[in-house]
């Protein structure tokens, strides 16, 4: 039985969205000042703390369920498989670049990032190759 393409992007547009989550949580722990509150907190324990894990969950799904329109207007004509990890790996590069940087400000930049991507893959010529 072949699974319907919307489904594909959803579930990739969700998993995606929870790798991004935890990489952010785990960039921003890392580059916290030592002058911080939460600095002597071991990356074993980010996920301990209530809030960092409801934050990121409830954050995750918010922006997976965001996502799906832009993905799947972008991925419509393309196969998944080819385009998809292109998308993740340059969202999750800006996550990691920009976040010791600019805190949460890389949240607004990976949408951003994540809309480039999606209008590029969208508007190319030969999008059936891949």
């Amino acid at each position: 039985m072949k699974v319907p393409h919307a489904s594909v992007i959803f579930g990739f547009c969700m998993a995606s969205a929870f790798v991004c989550a935890f990489a952010f949580a785990v960039v921003f722990q890392l580059t916290l000042p030592s002058t911080d509150a939460a600095y002597p907190v071991t990356l074993a324990h980010v996920f301990d703390d209530t809030l960092v894990n409801v934050s990121a969950i409830i954050g995750a799904v918010a922006f997976g369920i965001f996502s799906f329109p832009f993905v799947f207007f972008a991925l419509r004509k393309t196969r998944p498989a080819i385009s998809a990890p292109v998308i993740l790996s340059t969202v999750l590069l800006e996550i990691l670049l920009a976040t010791p940087f600019i805190g949460y400000g890389a949240i607004a930049g990976a949408l951003l990032v994540l809309v480039g991507v999606c209008v590029y893959f969208a508007t190319r010529k030969d999008s059936r190759s891949g």
